[in-house]
């Protein structure tokens, strides 16, 4: 039986015997019914991803509502949610938030992070204020190992 194979060099045509049908490859296992693996089961080459974040309010209108950040952390091999990472989330420059303390993801993989609109920031409508987060294995390397970090933003309205 010919085989025909193709790539961006051009058509390539090879003679192979017959094999037997070929079916649908394995699919993953579903996730355990909390839907989360603990941290300390990530290890490398797998790694934490911040996959999504969320910011309430989506725009920052007032120096007296606060800012609360939720980060949902999953890992690299199955996409499945962590608990029990840490998330530290730190404005960028540091004069718009006040600090937060790092916070524990849960059984759904979400940590979430309240910050204060500081004095030294201006609010004028269009700026943005930019946050790095970083989440990590308890124990640890923050800047290596299966740690993960990202720079998001939201905007002043």
């Amino acid at each position: 039986m010919q085989v025909k194979a193709e790539n961006s060099v051009g058509p390539r045509f090879v003679n192979s015997s017959t094999t037997g049908v070929v079916g649908p490859t394995a699919q993953p296992p579903p996730p355990s019914p909390s839907g989360a693996i603990p941290v300390s089961a990530v290890s490398l080459p797998n790694r934490l991803v911040i996959d999504r974040v969320q910011f309430t309010p989506r725009k920052i209108r007032s120096r007296s509502e606060p800012l609360v950040l939720r980060a949902h952390v999953s890992e690299t091999s199955g996409g499945k949610p962590v608990s029990g990472a840490l998330v530290k989330a730190i404005g960028v420059p540091f004069d718009r938030l006040s600090a937060a303390p790092e916070a524990v993801t849960g059984g759904d993989g979400w940590a979430t992070i309240t910050f204060r609109i500081r004095p030294t920031f201006a609010l004028k409508r269009g700026n943005l204020v930019v946050v790095f987060i970083r989440a990590r294995k308890p124990g640890g390397n923050v800047l290596a190992g299966v740690s993960t970090r990202r720079l998001v933003s939201v905007r002043v309205g």
